[in-house]
């Protein structure tokens, strides 16, 4: 495929090129050397919890190498890996290089037998780590393949062309290659809560408005749909603090996004009704930063 008339389209190699990158930085290396745990997390996820206390404390009293967090798969189709062991040793198998028979298996229950999804929240020790990444071999020696929607430029009209499904295969190196190199034993699963952990932005928004002129559903895994859930964690959060006295007009209620400065997971917002004592959150929604001021939306 081509960039331009007179470029070849390229892309990045993978979340996998980790390994090389911290391999070719001595400065890397000391900078991760200097402490016993290393999280690695998907840029893409906009509920992604930063160092996760209970993840780091499951993985220190556990003596694991490495702890990644899972949810329920939505559906079989779900564009996740599966977490799981391949030939005896720890491994995940991407979503595209799994079977539609073996995706949609089910148990006796009528669940998804292969129901793990990994959602890219790593927490590796650093000793480990490091390990991996002084060989050549050590993280990664396979590319994988993903069917990508690719922007190209049509070589007999010279216009950019951007897709609106997927029209190419990308190989990519995996950041999940390394599994097979832990420890049995020492390899830890978290399954959590997907509303409050996994909001992945993979695809475009979906219109605004249905056929019928009405307010369309935000479409799963994009903008839109990230932000309604953190939305919905921010407004949990804060009915306990309006309980406390915290108040909110009705109004705003439900589009009021909280600073992850100001409160990691629901905490430390009872004070609030102190700072705003005399006034409420109003208008069509806000902010609170990291002091608990308060912006409204304009």
């Amino acid at each position: 495929m081509l960039k331009s008339y007179c470029e070849l389209k390229l892309a990045p190699n993978g979340n996998g090129a980790l390994f090389e990158a911290v391999r070719s930085n001595v400065e890397v290396q000391r900078a991760i050397s200097a402490y016993q745990y290393l999280q690695i997390i998907g840029v893409d996820n906009a509920l992604n919890k930063v160092l996760d206390p209970i993840q780091v404390g499951f993985m220190h009293e556990r003596g694991l190498q490495t702890c990644l967090k899972a949810c329920a798969k939505r559906n079989a189709a779900e564009k996740v890996g599966v977490i799981g062991t391949k030939n005896g040793r720890y491994d995940i198998v991407e979503y595209s290089e799994l079977p539609p028979e073996l995706a949609g298996r089910q148990d006796f229950d009528g669940n998804l037998k292969f129901y793990l999804g990994n959602i890219l929240v790593y927490i590796c020790r650093t000793d480990f780590l490091l390990t991996l990444c002084a060989s050549e071999e050590g993280g990664n020696s396979l590319y994988h393949k993903a069917h990508k929607k690719i922007e190209h430029c049509d070589p007999e009209t010279w216009e950019d062309i951007k897709p609106s499904e997927e029209n190419g295969w990308k190989f990519e190196l995996f950041l999940h290659s390394f599994l097979p190199k832990v420890d049995q034993g020492r390899l830890g699963v978290l399954l959590v809560d997907r509303a409050t952990e996994f909001a992945p932005i993979k695809e475009k928004d979906g219109p605004e408005k249905t056929t019928f002129g009405y307010d369309a559903e935000p479409v799963p895994d994009t903008p839109a749909w990230a932000r309604r859930m953190i939305m919905a964690e921010a407004s949990a959060w804060l009915a306990s603090a309006e309980a406390g006295g915290l108040k909110i007009d009705a109004s705003s209620k439900g589009n009021i996004e909280v600073s992850y400065l100001l409160s990691y997971a629901g905490e430390n917002l009872k004070w609030l009704k102190n700072l705003h004592k005399g006034s409420s959150l109003g208008g069509k929604g806000g902010y609170l930063n990291h002091e608990g001021e308060y912006f409204e939306l304009e």
